[in-house]
């Protein structure tokens, strides 16, 4: 079984593979940092539109109760006096 013996020539090609496979990696945080900051106002305003939609729900559902609790109120009155 023969060894290969690793010339400069190779070496050098790898080398070079190396830098290029380094440059890329380099390219390539770049563009995802550019992405992240892209992003984040998306982020931003999703978050708020949550909050717009908890806080109309809550309100929704307040109200929901309280018109049951009336409704309830309201019922048993005219049953007890007849009107």
């Amino acid at each position: 079984m023969a060894v290969e013996r690793w010339t400069d020539e190779m070496l050098d090609k790898l080398a070079e593979k190396v830098n290029q496979l380094a440059e890329s990696i380099a390219e390539l945080r770049d563009e995802t940092k550019d992405f992240d900051e892209d992003l984040s106002p998306t982020q931003k305003w999703q978050d708020r539109t949550w909050t717009v939609i908890k806080w109309v729900g809550g309100i929704s559902t307040g109200v929901s109760i309280s018109a049951a609790i009336i409704l309830l109120g309201l019922g048993l009155r005219f049953a007890a006096t007849g009107r």
